[in-house]
């Protein structure tokens, strides 16, 4: 084939790895394939968590009180962590666009209805516009889902955190065991974080 440039070569096909492609390290000039190059970049330049709460949290303070979502387990990460002393604070390492996401199960003590409010602070500070508000009905036992995502931009060393107020201090974010043995338990929170940019 003659020497031709980059604009007149044909398309590749779908890449599925083996494919080798030249390099200079060190002022030499090596090989490589796509499968490496993919999966080295991948992980240097990929931040993500996540992270659970394996215990319920009660609600039990006057109306409005604010409580932070808290996660007492951590699954993966690579740039992200959780911390503070209650450990509800997102911290990230790295600039960049993320896509923060989350579910936590709701139940109540008794059967009036209620509203859990749920939102986003950025380094303390509320995050204007974040809240949501979900409605509980019926007794007890009748568990609900809140699950939604933020996406939002950090700088190195920026923390979020999901805030929460009820108009009822009856309210729970449940987690619950295992009802057979045979399927995994419940977590109160599921919380899982990547860049997206």
């Amino acid at each position: 084939m003659p020497n031709l440039p980059i604009s007149q070569l044909p398309s590749a096909s779908t890449l599925e790895g083996a494919e080798i492609f030249p390099l200079v390290q060190g002022g030499i000039t090596k090989q490589t394939t796509f499968a490496t190059l993919a999966s080295g970049s991948y992980e240097a330049n990929s931040y993500y968590l996540s992270a659970y709460h394996t215990d319920s949290i009660y609600l039990t303070g006057s109306a409005y009180s604010i409580y932070s979502m808290s996660f007492n387990t951590t699954d993966l990460s690579n740039g992200i962590s959780i911390s503070g002393s209650d450990n509800s604070k997102i911290k990230f390492y790295n600039n960049g666009v993320y896509n923060i996401q989350f579910s936590a199960q709701i139940d109540k003590t008794n059967s009036s209805n209620h509203k859990l409010y749920i939102w986003l602070a950025k380094n303390g500070t509320n995050v204007a516009y974040s809240n949501t508000a979900v409605a509980i009905f019926g007794g007890s036992n009748e568990e609900s889902v809140a699950a939604w995502n933020f996406y939002t931009k950090a700088s190195v060393g920026d923390y979020y955190q999901l805030l929460m107020a009820t108009t009822d201090s009856n309210v729970i974010i449940q987690a619950d065991p295992s009802p057979t043995g045979s399927i995994p338990a419940i977590p109160s929170i599921i919380l899982t974080v990547g860049r997206v940019g």
